[in-house]
């Protein structure tokens, strides 16, 4: 399968850190051997997940060169599952019927995931769960749950 990753938002606590982007990575190669990932982003992004995918050396997750939104949107229509923060993405990967699994931070500020969160049985909604004293942070994710729905998600017959 192929596997669309985007790891960023417009903000950086909505943004997969490396830490979370290596976790999902690694769980995603674990339990699915034959898999491709796919980073994509804007020009801003790619050069840092370009050097986060050198840091491991996995062959099977590479950065995409396309950098324009347009193309980013085709590559998604190809995709066998996406996965992405709370960005347009969601509602591209909804779009063209791509599996998916959202990622939303789950606090009292974050409406988003109540209001536009992704329905149907091709996508999957994980929210983060945050200590309302500190500053909220998509990081903060079970990644364990962004796997198991990966992996529903990849098993169905969608």
């Amino acid at each position: 399968p192929l596997i669309v990753l985007n790891s960023f938002a417009g903000a950086r606590l909505r943004s997969f850190n490396k830490q979370t982007t290596f976790e999902i990575v690694r769980g995603l190669l674990l339990k699915n051997p034959q898999a491709k990932i796919l980073s994509i982003g804007n020009q801003n992004d790619l050069p840092l997940v370009k050097s986060w995918v050198d840091e491991m050396s996995e062959p099977r997750w590479i950065v995409s060169p396309v950098t324009d939104f347009s193309l980013n949107m085709a590559l998604v229509s190809l995709a066998d599952l996406v996965i992405t923060p709370d960005t347009a993405l969601v509602h591209i990967a909804c779009a063209f019927k791509r599996p998916l699994v959202a990622v939303f931070r789950g606090d009292g500020e974050e409406k988003n995931s109540l209001t536009w969160a992704p329905y149907g049985t091709q996508s999957r909604m994980v929210q983060t769960v945050n200590d309302p004293k500190e500053e909220p942070d998509i990081n903060r994710v079970d990644v364990s749950q962004v796997l198991k729905a990966a992996g529903e998600l990849l098993d169905s017959d969608n």
